[in-house]
């Protein structure tokens, strides 16, 4: 199963309460072999690389813009849980 979180910056779990929050819920589904993906206009950074390293797939896309969501979800499968972060 698939889980798409979209926010307007990587999740940065050293930052904020949010960012832990996602993370966690991040590393909650990969332990129960969901794949995961997240959806960001942020530019490259180290939170981006870490989200990479433990298997999550990263996709450069604006998550206000109908058409970049609708083809960062066309080209990532079908979703079945999606977080609006």
């Amino acid at each position: 199963m698939l889980a798409v979180f979209f926010a307007s910056v990587w999740p940065e779990p050293v930052s904020s309460a949010a960012g832990v929050r996602t993370r966690e819920l991040i590393d909650i589904l990969l332990a129960a072999d969901w794949k995961v993906a997240a959806v960001s206009p942020a530019t490259n950074h180290a939170f981006r690389a870490a989200l990479e390293k433990i298997g999550v797939q990263t996709v450069s896309a604006d998550p206000n813009d109908t058409i970049a969501t609708n083809s960062a979800l066309a080209a990532l499968g079908e979703a079945r849980l999606v977080v609006y972060d």
